[in-house]
């Protein structure tokens, strides 16, 4: 299997999120190393040579027009517009695959699949939906998906070099939200992708990339989430008994057996110093 890489992109406010990534993936698949891209600046607030993970600055990103990006984007934007280019600077350190997890991800279970499907495609997609919905709201759920697009752009899988420079090119072009105009920040381009590139794989297990867009549908009879991947999108550790506030009608009580998963995250994230971190400023103003 092709050597393959996680990455992710963080301001340094979450800094957290990454420690605890970084710390599920040791458990789980400690041959995996993971690149975190700071689209920020320390400023003494953390010691960089001390973190579970190697960390890597933005400018080695070599992202053309770089300081116009910092003058005009916000923070989010900024992170966002990193993501394929953090993508291309794994495959440029040797590695001849790489996976992409937002911050927010936990893994909890072996992804030997995601990760040979990774090292063996052009490019990996996970869909958000699965299966037809079944809620009473599933119409303007949807809708929802329609508008933010059938893809999830926090778990994608790279290792097709012009993929990563459409994907590029698209993200320095339009990267905010504007759902009016069909933009999507990131995420709304990979709808392209599987009809513009050969070898899209589209990986479609139900426990990877559990969120909670369609976790309904997604939970076992017994009431229990099938998940190895989940990404808490979304969800703040101060208030555990709501699973996001993306989607405010769906507290970890709905499911029941949820609750022990998103309450353990939120002691990892405490854990990590995240109620002073999320207090630190951004660098680029």
């Amino acid at each position: 299997m092709t050597t393959v890489a996680a990455t992710t992109v963080i301001t340094k406010s979450h800094l957290a999120y990454a420690r605890v990534l970084a710390a599920s993936l040791r458990e789980h698949h400690p041959e995996l190393p993971l690149l975190v891209v700071l689209a920020d600046e320390p400023e003494g607030r953390f010691d960089p040579g001390a973190e579970p993970f190697a960390l890597i600055a933005l400018g080695e990103l070599a992202i053309p027009g770089l300081d116009a990006t910092l003058g005009t984007a916000t923070p989010f934007e900024v992170a966002t517009v990193a993501k394929p280019f953090a993508l291309a600077h794994a495959l440029d350190r040797g590695h001849g695959a790489a996976l992409f997890l937002d911050p927010d991800t936990l893994v909890t279970g072996d992804l030997s699949e995601l990760l040979e499907r990774t090292s063996a495609h052009a490019a990996v997609l996970t869909p958000h939906l699965l299966a037809p919905l079944t809620t009473r709201d599933r119409t303007r759920r949807d809708l929802n998906i329609i508008v933010s697009g059938s893809y999830n752009a926090g778990v994608v899988g790279a290792r097709d070099r012009a993929f990563l420079r459409w994907w590029q090119a698209r993200v320095l072009a339009e990267c905010r939200h504007a759902p009016d105009e069909g933009v999507f920040y990131d995420q709304r381009w990979l709808d392209l992708a599987p009809g513009l590139f050969d070898d899209v794989h589209v990986h479609r297990d139900p426990a990877v990339n559990v969120g909670h867009w369609d976790l309904p549908e997604r939970i076992e009879r017994d009431g229990t989430p099938t998940a190895r991947l989940v990404h808490f999108s979304g969800f703040d550790p101060t208030t555990p008994e709501v699973l996001s506030w993306h989607a405010g009608r769906l507290a970890v009580g709905e499911p029941r057996r949820l609750a022990p998963l998103a309450a353990g995250y939120a002691r990892a994230l405490r854990a990590a110093g995240h109620d002073e971190i999320r207090t630190w400023p951004y660098a680029h103003g």
